[in-house]
């Protein structure tokens, strides 16, 4: 996402995770009935887990560590770890760019197959949850 700057991440982050589109409220809902005979937490388990335990987060997503210029969201899982990088960079025009990658590590075939199944829709997840965020 490029523009006039300058940016808060924590600003960009909220507007980008704390309100998802409708239609991903509805993929998250069939997500959670799809892992939950697996021992998978569901979203609204992570996020109840999270806040009793005082931690930093974003909904149901945890943060590992915040600056001004990078939050990592991430957990790891006995299936898969997931880290989830946003980092607000400068460029040399001085235009402000917010960059996001995903990377995953699978223990196993639950976790690897759990990836397949989601990786279709990561993708356009991300970009609407960009896209929302810019607009705002």
């Amino acid at each position: 996402m490029a523009g006039p700057g300058p940016r808060d991440l924590s600003s960009l982050a909220e507007r980008a995770l704390r309100h998802p589109a409708p239609w991903f409220s509805n993929a998250l809902a069939v997500r959670d009935l799809g892992v939950r005979p697996f021992g998978v937490l569901t979203s609204g388990e992570m996020r109840n887990q999270l806040e009793r335990d005082g931690r930093d987060r974003f909904g149901f997503l945890p943060v590992l560590s915040r600056s001004a210029r990078e939050i990592v969201f991430g957990e790891d899982d006995r299936h898969l770890d997931f880290r989830l990088p946003l980092f607000l960079h400068t460029r040399d025009d001085g235009q402000e760019v917010l960059t996001v990658t995903s990377v995953v590590r699978c223990h196993n075939l639950w976790g690897r197959a759990y990836l397949a199944a989601i990786h279709p829709g990561h993708v356009l997840v991300v970009w609407s949850a960009l896209a929302r965020a810019g607009r705002r």
